[in-house]
């Protein structure tokens, strides 16, 4: 309880400050500044569809954070150990009453044949009392079982949409820094047809007013295009390799996301399997499922389905990769050819606009995706941390009710051999020994979840690496894949 109670104050906590930085975000991406006071309207286009993909994820957290806050895996646990305690007095209420009544019976020095009968009947009315009121519990521990495996596939589903969030907003960081780049050799080209244009402007005042020929104003001016284009070209050969390393970190970046949402993807439709796998065996159990070779054939039918969604995302995925190649061929040649155009063309007269505003301007987009980034990576761990204590409280729960069950079934038959020794130490070898198994069992599950957790710890280390390349988390990431 306690646990679960620590639980809810950290969602608490993230929801809390998810609604303080979206209402930021919301402030910050009311209006995007222009890139350049000259932007095309191709340009303006870009930057009104930019900022209209942010608020549409801005939208999708707040949705997201909204069904967490619906789903609340705490209350439902509350909710049913309610009823239980409930269940549990008024069965305690009703057995210390009979019990009163057997023990005046049973103190009695002398007994009449109806108190022989009433003591009789009251012991076995105890009995009856018990087992309905396991009964009871049994039927509640199956209703909450099948509202944690609903919000269990809720949150799964969540989980998903989120890492789509941070896949969107990482490669729209990506993009802009690309575009940047561009804009910034945009704008170099800009400064040097203005400085030609100067130039030549000078040269033709010099011609005009006779202070050189025909023959110097011809020599110069051919020489001042020539530099002109030859300084164009060696701009770009000087940014080429700037640019193709952008590009290299994009295709890395979107490469290792591709296959990263393909590992969640899978393991989600895993999970989903395994939770709609324990609601058949409680179908089965509580005879909505005729028989066990219905209950088979339902769980085939849920292999089948996953199995089919596997492959289908595996497709899906090579496509992407098929794609993502050809984008990488594509604008590596686009970059190439600008070096080749230099020397055929010059640049479309376009004045200097204000550097200072356009850095104001990169550094309130780039704090925006990062608040983007940080809400979305919070809602991930949250989501993560919830479904890992929901399978590490039903499999602690699950150990302990095996364990109970059993420790009692071996009471009652080592009660039952009282006086035979060699049947008792047969007995308790058998306990001991089934316990270890049911301990085994247990300490496997342990580790399963274990490397559950660190692999989905690893996958959020990728996604940080991300959003910083070859920043100080890469070693994170490295020894998180080493320890796997």
């Amino acid at each position: 309880m306690y646990k679960r109670q620590l639980s809810e104050e950290r969602r608490a906590l993230l929801l809390r400050k998810s609604e303080s930085s979206l209402k930021e975000l919301s402030a910050l991406s009311a209006k995007r500044i222009k890139l350049a006071t000259d932007s095309s309207e191709a340009e303006l286009k870009n930057q009104e569809s930019a900022a209209k993909a942010l608020e549409d994820q801005l939208k999708r957290i707040q949705d997201l954070k909204n069904k967490i806050a619906e789903l609340n895996i705490g209350s439902i646990q509350n909710d049913f150990d309610q009823k239980i305690e409930t269940i549990k007095l008024n069965t305690k209420k009703q057995v210390d009453e009979i019990q009163a009544k057997l023990d005046s019976l049973v103190l009695k020095p002398v007994k009449t044949k109806n108190d022989q009968l009433e003591i009789e009947n009251s012991e076995k009315l105890i009995k009856a009392l018990g087992e309905e009121e396991n009964r009871q519990i049994g039927i509640i521990n199956k209703d909450r079982e099948k509202l944690i495996n609903e919000a269990t596939k809720k949150l799964i589903k969540a989980r998903e949409d989120v890492l789509l969030i941070i896949k969107e907003v990482n490669n729209t960081d990506i993009e802009i820094k690309i575009k940047d780049q561009q804009f910034n050799l945009d704008q170099q080209k800009r400064i040097i047809e203005v400085e030609f244009r100067s130039n030549l402007d000078k040269l033709n005042a010099e011609f005009a007013a006779g202070l050189i020929t025909e023959k110097e104003y011809t020599d110069k001016s051919t020489k001042l295009e020539i530099d002109k284009f030859d300084t164009i070209d060696k701009l770009i050969n000087g940014a080429k390799d700037e640019f193709l390393k952008n590009l290299q970190i994009r295709y890395k970046a979107e490469s290792d996301l591709i296959e990263q949402t393909k590992k969640q993807q899978i393991a989600a439709i895993k999970a989903v399997a395994e939770v709609d796998n324990l609601q058949v065996n409680i179908d089965f159990q509580d005879g909505k499922i005729a028989s066990l070779e219905a209950a088979q054939a339902a769980k085939i039918a849920i292999a089948q389905k996953a199995s089919t969604e596997i492959v289908k995302i595996e497709s899906d995925n090579a496509k992407k990769r098929l794609e993502l190649d050809q984008r990488l061929t594509i604008d590596t040649n686009a970059i190439i050819d600008q070096g080749v155009e230099a020397h055929r063309a010059g640049e479309d007269k376009k004045t200097e606009n204000k550097r200072k505003a356009d850095q104001e301007q990169e550094l309130l987009e780039e704090k925006k995706l990062k608040l983007i980034i940080d809400s979305s990576i919070a809602l991930f761990e949250e989501l993560s941390a919830t479904l890992f204590e929901i399978e590490n409280s039903r499999s602690e729960q699950r150990f302990e009710r095996e364990k109970t069950f059993l420790e009692k079934e071996y009471a009652n038959r080592i009660k039952l051999a009282a006086g035979n020794s060699d049947e008792i130490i047969k007995l308790e070898r058998e306990r001991d020994a089934r316990l270890q198994e049911i301990e085994k069992e247990q300490a496997k599950r342990r580790q399963k979840q274990a490397i559950s957790q660190a692999i989905i710890n690893a996958s959020l280390a990728i996604i940080k690496v991300f959003v910083d390349p070859g920043g100080l988390l890469a070693p994170i990431l490295a020894l998180s894949l080493i320890h796997i």
